[in-house]
């Protein structure tokens, strides 16, 4: 099993009322938030047309392999 690190989706839009917004979205894996980009992004993109999101990966674990008691 290969190790598992927490991914940040960053997303980047500009309001009228507030300027540049930055918020990032949690995921346990670089593969969960990739699946999940598509359909955040779409629904940010549809108000904000000069959005950006993007997946970071982190060097800190979600998920680790256990060790498997042995039989004696």
């Amino acid at each position: 099993m290969t190790a598992t690190y927490w991914t940040f989706m960053l997303i980047t839009f500009t309001t009228p009322e507030h300027g540049t917004l930055d918020t990032a979205l949690l995921y346990p894996s670089q593969q969960a938030c990739g699946d999940a980009l598509p359909a955040v992004y779409e629904t940010i993109r549809q108000s904000y047309p000069d959005s950006m999101a993007q997946c970071r990966s982190t060097r800190q674990l979600s998920a680790s392999v256990r060790p498997k008691a042995r039989d004696d």
